[in-house]
């Protein structure tokens, strides 16, 4: 956080909401980490999964995605995740990171393509 404060605008960001979301993110990190390194056996089936090899197949997955992501730039990363998992639009990422649309347009494109190197780096 102390690293990117410097680039907010301060005036025209929720500095105490932008502090919140990343430290929510990095809760997020740090239980994605935690259950990475659950082993397989340990892990029940979801009741809908009755296919152990299908199970499997999800666990690493899930596993290559958070590597790829713990891998990733902190600015791409969170604008992925406040994207595409909290479904924030490019206006709202835009107005908590002080940041023009198309400047979160760019860093959101760079963003995916960092994402899927590192992914096929980690799944090849």
């Amino acid at each position: 956080m102390i690293q990117n404060i410097g680039r907010l605008d301060a005036a025209s960001t929720n500095v105490a909401k932008w502090l919140i979301s990343v430290a929510r993110h990095k809760l997020v990190d740090h239980w994605r980490r935690s259950v990475s390194q659950v082993a397989a056996q340990d892990l029940e089936l979801p009741e809908q999964e009755t296919n152990p090899a299908a199970a499997m197949d999800a666990l690493e997955i899930r596993q290559a995605v958070g590597q790829a992501m713990d891998r990733m730039d902190d600015l791409q990363r969170i604008a992925l995740e406040w994207k595409y998992i909290d479904g924030l639009t490019v206006r709202e990422i835009a107005e908590q990171l002080g940041r023009t649309e198309k400047a979160i347009e760019g860093i959101l494109y760079r963003a995916r393509a960092a994402f899927r190197a590192q992914y096929n780096k980690i799944t090849q």
